[in-house]
């Protein structure tokens, strides 16, 4: 009964505010529509291959959620599954029905994914240091690099050369005691020389309530050890002698400490469990952009300190149940040159070389790792233009990593064709592999590590079509796209005979799907209405399990992914005004590979919404906006992970100033 009063809720207030939809670029000068066309026509997503599904999230979805983690943007703005046990705590993405690991991130040019779990936790990542954020989906993401099975994100930060001198200071308060602080400073020193700082500060208590499904009586329980404290600086130097030469400098330093709170199951027990993340990343990048001719190097570094500890209390005092500390490190190198060989055309090339490391240990159990690895990687994309509404893609990107007798050939081809010459009525089409490297934990982690684990390899198809019309002030874009994903040697950590869990090789997998996206725009005397919905089918299984996973699990859904996923972000804006409904939901999410309720609860349906007005003005030669916003609305009690309860109805209020 719960779960259809919540669909019913959720499906009436869709229904209300769907026919005033938006996600519109605001600004002061109401240049609007301007706005929008440069976003939609001319900026290019970096990567992008014809034929392939790349997307740039709108300009919107980034300034709104300035003041929240990249993970709460990614789920209310998109249909990738975002998986985390509360605000604040670890949160991953997947792509089309695939696991986090097959997902890769990169800010800047460099890749983010742990060499220790091959994820990237976005609660990490704050909204405000990212100017620039496309996804690429699927096959698309071997233009950045391999692994990425499902997909990946690209983040990047940007000059701004059209101001002399710039300050903006944004302040939040929100319920159960968040407070965030961030300052934006930048200015050109001289002519093409730009500094920029950047430094924030987020702080909550997470103190909130919520019900205890764990309990027969499902009672109230209050949130505890789940504060945290968030706060970094992240520098940027920009030098441009010419139009064609930029040279850039970025350094991002980061402090986070959490605390882990307890599970429904354990409330009873008295615990303490921290973790504290130190993360310093840098990037150094030179680029050339000329007249048939692009290049850029470069040179990047990342580090990643975690120390994570559990104390339980016993009759005796407090036991040390945990105490865990590991450094992991990568240093990367790239190049890549593009040249338009003529009109119809052009060849990209790239080479990488990706340096990592781990140095852990658990001192209870004395657990210990330190490992390292090279991998190389060369990309080759030849484009061409036959005819006047064909475009061809030919992509080789070539993997090898010496020291484990690794080297793979990773082939694609994708084409687009405009089916009507005066129309942008689109049909895509592509075919090609990729692969993905177990991580240095899953070959060598003691125990439980197996190093004569293969590479996940994935044999991926894909198609769709793609119509946008214009009509004066009225925008329109909807698309429709099918995949298919066959994943050989998919790798899983499984119970062993001998009390610990192995990483196997599970014999097959298919993901497949179909995926849905619709933006209409359009005037309505002085209203600017706008809608946005993404929606993804991703039937997950085991196609082929061997003796390692019962023959019941065959067929069914891959345990926590869900396989329907929407997206839908609708905004009316007046004048200076605008309010915006953010609407996402995922179906329901099996916690064991048989999907069988008997043997361990499935996760319900989930249905959010959220609720943000805004308003902007200027005065004293400054520019001012102030936001509300209403989380949860119709406070719904949901869980994204088993066994960990999510917040209620919340709310926050931001004032951002801007001189």
């Amino acid at each position: 009964m719960l779960g259809s009063s919540i669909r019913i809720k959720s499906a009436l207030l869709l229904l209300l505010v769907l026919p005033f939809a938006g996600m519109a670029q605001v600004s002061l000068n109401d240049t609007i529509h301007l706005e929008n066309v440069t976003i939609r026509r001319t900026a290019q997503v970096r990567g992008n291959v014809s034929g392939l599904k790349a997307v740039r999230l709108d300009s919107l979805a980034l300034v709104s959620k300035t003041s929240q983690s990249f993970a709460e943007m990614l789920q209310e703005n998109t249909p990738i599954f975002i998986k985390t046990a509360s605000r604040g705590s670890v949160a991953t993405a997947s792509f089309r029905g695939t696991a986090a690991s097959h997902t890769q991130v990169f800010w800047n040019g460099l890749l983010l994914n742990s060499p220790l779990t091959g994820q990237v936790d976005f609660s990490i990542i704050p909204v405000f240091i990212v100017d620039d954020v496309s996804l690429h989906f699927g096959q698309a993401s071997l233009a950045l690099g391999s692994g990425g099975l499902g997909g990946a994100v690209n983040m990047s930060s940007r000059p701004e050369w059209d101001k002399k001198r710039s300050l903006s200071l944004y302040q939040s308060v929100g319920s159960f005691g968040s407070y965030t602080t961030a300052l934006s400073a930048g200015y050109q020193v001289a002519k093409g020389l730009m500094l920029r700082t950047r430094v924030y500060n987020d702080v909550a208590e997470n103190d909130y309530t919520y019900k205890n499904i764990a309990s027969l009586e499902d009672t109230l329980v209050t949130q505890r050890n789940a504060d945290y404290t968030k706060r970094g600086v992240f520098q940027e130097l920009y030098y441009r002698p010419n139009s064609s030469h930029t040279l850039s400098a970025k350094f991002w330093y980061q402090d986070f400490d959490r605390g882990i709170p307890k599970l429904m199951l354990t409330m009873s027990q008295v615990e303490q469990s921290r973790q504290n993340d130190i993360n310093l990343n840098g990037v150094v990048e030179w680029s050339y952009f000329g007249s048939g001719l692009t290049s850029r190097v470069t040179a990047g570094y990342s580090h990643q300190s975690i120390d994570y500890f559990l104390n339980k209390q016993g009759e005796e005092g407090w036991n040390q149940i945990v105490d865990a500390y590991s450094q992991t490190f990568m240093y990367s190198l790239n190049g890549e040159v593009g040249v338009k060989v003529n009109r119809w055309a052009s060849i990209n090339i790239a080479a990488n070389v990706l340096y990592s490391g781990i140095n852990s240990k658990e001192l209870i159990l004395q657990n210990r790792l330190d490992i390292n690895r090279t991998q190389y990687s060369s990309y080759l994309n030849f484009t061409l233009t036959p005819v006047e509404r064909l475009s061809v893609n030919v992509t080789s990107r070539f993997d090898a990593i010496p020291s484990e007798s690794s080297y793979t050939l990773l082939p694609s081809v994708a084409a687009q064709y405009r089916l009507l010459s005066h129309q942008n009525l689109h049909i895509n089409a592509s075919v090609g592999r990729n692969h993905h490297e177990p991580k240095l934990t899953d070959k060598y982690w003691l125990p439980g590590g197996n190093p004569d684990l293969k590479p996940e390899d994935g044999l991926m198809i894909e198609g769709g079509v793609e119509y946008e019309k214009s009509m004066g002030e009225t925008f329109l874009k909807i698309g429709v796209n099918a995949f298919r994903s066959d994943i050989q040697d998919w790798i899983m950590w499984l119970p062993h005979l001998k009390g610990y869990w192995v990483a196997q090789n599970v014999d097959r997998v298919i993901s497949k799907g179909l995926e849905t996206n619709a933006l209409i725009s359009f005037p309505l005397g002085a209203f600017t209405l706008k809608t946005k919905l993404a929606y993804s089918y991703t039937p997950t299984g085991f196609v082929e399990v061997g003796r390692l996973i019962s023959q019941e699990s065959v067929g069914k859904q891959l345990p926590f992914i869900p396989k329907h996923s929407t997206s839908v972000v609708s905004m009316v804006k007046y004048k200076s005004f605008y309010f915006m409904h953010n609407f996402t939901h995922y179906s329901r999410r099996y916690t064991t590979a048989s999907n069988n309720p008997d043997v361990s609860r499935p996760l319900a349906v989930y249905f959010m919404n959220s609720l943000t007005a805004g308003y902007q003005f200027a005065a004293f030669k400054s520019n001012f906006s102030i936001q509300a916003k209403v989380d949860n609305l119709l406070n719904e009690s949901y869980v994204s992970v088993l066994w960990s309860g999510m917040p209620g109805r919340n709310y926050m209020l931001t004032v951002k100033v801007e001189i």
